[in-house]
């Protein structure tokens, strides 16, 4: 993803939580993929590599795979779909910093 297509996110990102933390109110984000979010694919990644998966990147998977059964919307991220794809984008960029 371009710098652009990151600030945007990141812009959603924090005008999500806002919402949800100082409003108490359910959010939704919209981010471009290509596609839907690969929720599929990277809960089965995660679940074919347990052993090497983290406690909380196993709970967000799983939290975030059951909200699609409460919110059948594909176009829009759930809440638990965005805290799992916030999680992974830190981790990454954590990641990304030790090797570069």
């Amino acid at each position: 993803m371009s710098g652009r297509n990151w600030a945007h996110i990141a812009g959603l990102t924090s005008a999500s939580w806002r919402a949800r933390f100082d409003r108490q109110i359910s959010s939704s984000a919209e981010v471009e993929f290509g596609g839907e979010f690969p929720m599929l694919e990277i809960a089965d990644l995660v679940r074919r590599n347990a052993q090497h998966a983290s406690v909380e990147l196993i709970r967000l998977v799983n939290r975030a795979d059951r909200s699609r059964y409460e919110d059948p919307d594909l176009s829009l991220m759930t809440d638990a779909e965005l805290a799992l794809f916030i999680h992974i984008d830190g981790e990454h960029r954590k990641l990304s910093s030790r090797a570069g």
